[in-house]
């Protein structure tokens, strides 16, 4: 079989449960590359049992690396694959073969000035969650590295490029995201959260007022009418407590980065 010639990306620590669901569905794909924080369970054991190629987020011997810079990791991967076409996939997440095959024509097409967004949906014991406020949770997965693409800041990651010269298009099928524990999902958020506030000691009143209200502010507005919306339609919902968390995030976010800010600001008329 002709293997699709795109390197898939996976970022793990500690994500064999993860990848057991993920890997055996990346087969028709030319390169899984794993970058890996220094896993100590059976992580790097699958990698290995499916011929992924492994190379390390961070060069040093310290075990399980907590990531301090998403976007410094990601250019690393992107550095190092094989391949000028790239799909990125968390380590929790999983495709089907409707998407491969839509990805396997983009790729044959070859148009490396397009960056392509893929909707995810969540995913329960319930089976596939069809009604969620955040959907269609767009995110750009799939691009060729000669367009320029590259990532930039070090939480809630994102992917930049000139848009005078790349465009983006939305792709149909899915990237399907089991939904954690809500215990789990909160202390995830709450670690990111405290990743994203950590430069808001250095910014001035505007830019707090620009980066951290205005934007989350305006999602939180948007969130609101779409949860509204959502509760007229028939079929299976994302759980409230999960959407919920969404506003209670987004003001966190505000609320400690003002913090934030302001000492920053006083320390430095001391």
């Amino acid at each position: 079989m002709n293997k699709i010639p795109l390197t898939v990306q996976i970022l793990t620590r500690n994500s064999s449960r993860g990848l057991e669901k993920l890997l055996p569905r990346l087969e028709r794909f030319g390169e899984i590359l794993i970058v890996d924080g220094n896993s100590t369970d059976g992580t790097l054991n699958l990698a290995v049992d499916y011929n992924c190629r492994i190379i390390k987020q961070e060069d040093t011997k310290e075990k399980n690396v907590t990531i301090k810079d998403f976007s410094k990791v990601r250019n690393r991967g992107i550095r190092a694959a094989r391949y000028d076409w790239q799909l990125v996939i968390d380590s929790d997440e999983y495709i089907d073969d409707k998407l491969v095959n839509e990805v396997e024509q983009i790729v044959s097409d070859n148009i490396i000035n397009i960056v392509y967004n893929i909707p995810r949906k969540f995913v329960d014991n319930k089976g596939v969650i069809d009604i969620c406020m955040g959907y269609p949770n767009r995110q750009i997965r799939l691009f060729n590295r000669l367009s320029g693409t590259h990532y930039t800041k070090p939480v809630h990651e994102k992917l930049v490029f000139d848009k005078n010269k790349v465009n983006i298009k939305n792709i149909k099928n899915f990237i399907y995201v089991p939904l954690d524990d809500y215990h789990i999902m909160r202390s995830k958020g709450d670690k990111y959260l405290k990743m994203a506030i950590s430069n808001a000691s250095q910014i001035n009143f505007y830019r707090w007022l620009r980066w951290y209200v205005y934007f989350h502010t305006r999602a939180s507005v948007s969130y609101l009418f779409r949860l509204f919306f959502s509760f007229f339609k028939k079929g299976h919902h994302m759980p409230l407590r999960y959407e919920l968390y969404i506003f209670y995030y987004n003001w966190r976010m505000i609320s400690l980065s003002f913090k934030k800010m302001l000492d920053g600001f006083i320390n430095k008329k001391r």
